[in-house]
């Protein structure tokens, strides 16, 4: 069904719907974490957010400045 995800942060809001609604319709926080590999914490953060309207989008990343410049972004991907 899902692939570990390994990512610490920064779920997409498309992501943490998708969680919210597997929660909803009867799977345990325990089974879509083992399944994802996404915190229960993180489910149960969502899950607040979401009671109380507040928006499911990422915030902002912690840290510096990119370090490569986005037009250099296009020769990195090829």
């Amino acid at each position: 069904m899902w692939h570990r995800l390994g990512m610490a942060r920064g779920y997409s809001r498309d992501l943490r719907e998708r969680l919210l609604r597997a929660w909803a319709s009867g799977l345990s926080a325990a089974e879509i974490a083992r399944r994802t590999g996404v915190s229960p914490s993180s489910l149960r953060r969502g899950k607040r957010k979401q009671a109380t309207g507040a928006s499911l989008d990422p915030g902002a990343s912690p840290g510096g400045p990119r370090k490569l410049p986005a037009a250099d972004e296009p020769a990195l991907r090829a």
